[in-house]
């Protein structure tokens, strides 16, 4: 009996380690799965992160022929050159008020990973709001007589620097 027993012993030593090897394998799997997943969840949001940018930037260069185009707007957004109501192109600057905060709010709506080659220039694109809102009496006065609901991630953003102009 005893030497049928060692047979059985042997046996199902060998069929452990052939299944322990084969966990082991299948670990070796999961964690190089793991490793191409992440890698390529790494690769889109590079992608995405460039087509957002890339968004950005060609709504900027929009704004920036507009002002080319249109010289006289100019002084309204970087001068502080302000506008009364009775103005008869107070219509016309206060849609162009409305038009810098609509890019400002997609710029800042529009998602960069904090660890993305572009998130140095959403900084550089920040600093470049705080000038428009220090610098831009309309500006200001159309977003912050807006509705309550509306520009509200804008209205943070520019709340120290359009203080003097929101009366």
């Amino acid at each position: 009996m005893r030497n049928g027993r060692e047979g059985v012993d042997w046996f199902k030593r060998s069929i452990d380690i052939v299944a322990l090897l084969i966990l082991a394998v299948g670990f070796y799997f999961i964690y190089d799965q793991i490793s191409r997943i992440d890698s390529s969840v790494k690769e889109s949001q590079k992608s995405a992160d460039l087509a957002t940018w890339n968004s950005v930037y060609q709504q900027w260069l929009i704004l920036d022929k507009l002002f080319v185009d249109n010289p006289d707007i100019r002084p309204y957004i970087y001068s502080r050159k302000d506008i009364s109501e009775d103005d008869p192109n107070y219509g016309k600057m206060q849609s162009y008020a409305l038009y810098v905060i609509n890019l400002i709010e997609y710029a800042e709506g529009s998602r960069i990973s904090e660890d993305s080659a572009y998130s140095a220039r959403r900084e550089t694109l920040e600093q470049y709001f705080f000038k428009i809102f220090a610098n831009s009496p309309i500006v200001c006065r159309v977003l912050f007589t807006s509705d309550q609901s509306l520009y509200a991630r804008t209205k943070h953003l520019a709340h120290h620097s359009c203080s003097v102009h929101a009366k």
